[in-house]
């Protein structure tokens, strides 16, 4: 079977602290120990008054030497401090009860058995609703949104055969997803987002596909879209609701470097019912390097990430256009977007007409310099890319212009982006 499912899991990030019940005064800032890191070392970075000891002294550590990465730390609101430290992307609190700004994440799954499933895991929802991962053997895989005596489609997936033998497997298996609600838009309305996490290499690098549900009583298909590291700061905060963190790994040269290198890629959109519009925000990007292991948090039996730990201010630059576009172009053409058909892969099939001719292409992001395919889709509005996996409605971008441009990427692969004017 093919190793993709599309499930969605937007757990709210919770700031944990190197000291327990730590609250933030007025006159300080929070700081993330990164690897490495001494209270020595930030206190000089930040200009402390005292030091380590008056650092530690303001965080009742005991023991100076115990720190770790991760760890959140008060600093005091120095001229450096202030200059260094922002607040973005924000923590936002894992509750047990919705609050406004608040996730609630829901139980883990659980192996259930469902007509028509070789493997099922569910979790209940409320009112003898369930949602079920459906390994579907021989038949299509699915999730569903099930009731007594009945059961609703709510999206196609492929769920790998095996199942999950431990949490640093490279496959995830039917319980291998993650079901939390929260109130994305600020609408009054709240949305299931599901996560499924469908890989994890050796590198703490992990993919999943990620689903939000409008609303689980329509037959309208859930938002879809692939979130690297997914986790706790994949929702941060805005206004009374949430914005989304897309983050994907990737990899590019930057600036003064001499070969590409992986890096953690974050870009932020509004989410407005059932419609991600990427914020003209700049973009975060941390490099994969042998001092930065990608955060694991255990919340519940999954390991989940953490964007808000991962970028850490003194390590991850900020970006004012996409990686791409500092690359060469190779070809550009304006076309227009003729019809749309689904698809199970990465994005939509889309039929674009250059002059007189059309074509029929595939999404296919790791596939390069094949001419009936493209890789990503992109806003022209913000000059941003939109997440790996999604795409704006097929109402939306039929009859939309598109600028159509072939870079040549730093290790000599090509990279298709169909810019939506």
């Amino acid at each position: 079977m093919k190793h993709r499912l599309f499930v969605v899991l937007f757990l709210g990030s919770c700031m944990h602290s190197g000291v327990p019940g730590q609250a933030k005064s007025a006159d300080s800032l929070l700081y993330t120990v990164a690897w490495g890191d001494t209270l020595t070392d930030i206190a000089r970075r930040f200009d402390v008054k005292g030091g380590y000891p008056a650092l530690a002294k303001q965080n009742d550590i005991a023991y100076p030497d115990w720190i770790g990465a991760g760890d959140v730390l008060q600093v005091p609101a120095t001229a450096e401090a202030k200059r260094v430290l922002g607040t973005w992307p924000a923590s936002t609190p894992l509750t047990s009860s919705l609050e406004e700004g608040a996730v609630e994440r829901l139980a883990s799954p659980r192996r259930a058995q469902v007509d028509g499933c070789y493997e099922a895991a569910c979790v209940r929802i409320d009112n003898g609703r369930d949602l079920c991962a459906c390994d579907g053997g021989e038949a299509a895989d699915r999730f569903l949104l099930t009731r007594p005596g009945s059961e609703r489609l709510v999206w196609p997936a492929s769920l790998p055969s095996e199942p999950r033998r431990d949490s640093w497997s490279t496959e995830g298996g039917v319980e291998d997803f993650e079901l939390s609600r929260a109130d994305i838009d600020a609408d009054g309305d709240t949305e299931l987002i599901v996560a499924f996490r469908r890989d994890l290499d050796d590198l703490a690098r992990s993919t999943w596909d990620v689903a939000i549900i409008e609303d689980p009583t329509q037959e309208a298909p859930p938002v879809r879209l692939q979130i690297g590291n997914y986790g706790r700061g994949t929702l941060t905060p805005s206004g009374k609701g949430f914005d989304v963190l897309a983050t994907n790994w990737e990899s590019y040269q930057p600036e003064g470097t001499w070969s590409a290198r992986w890096h953690l890629v974050g870009r932020r959109l509004a989410y407005n019912d059932g419609v991600l519009t990427p914020r003209d925000s700049p973009i975060l990007s941390r490099r994969l390097y042998w001092s930065f292991v990608p955060t694991s948090l255990e919340v519940g039996p999954l390991p989940v990430g953490s964007p808000t730990r991962d970028f850490v201010p003194q390590v991850t630059a900020e970006l004012d256009s996409e990686p791409l576009v500092r690359h060469e172009r190779l070809h550009t053409a304006r076309a227009k977007i003729l019809a749309t058909e689904d698809s199970d892969g990465a994005g939509p099939v889309l039929v674009v007409a250059t002059g007189a001719s059309s074509v029929r292409l595939k999404a296919a992001p790791d596939r390069s310099g094949d001419e009936t395919s493209y890789q990503r889709l992109g806003d022209a509005k913000s000059s941003r890319l939109f997440p790996l996996g999604y795409a704006p409605s097929a109402d939306s971008l039929v009859g939309r212009s598109v600028l159509d441009v072939t870079y040549r990427t730093s290790d000599w692969r090509t990279e298709r982006v169909l810019w939506i004017q």
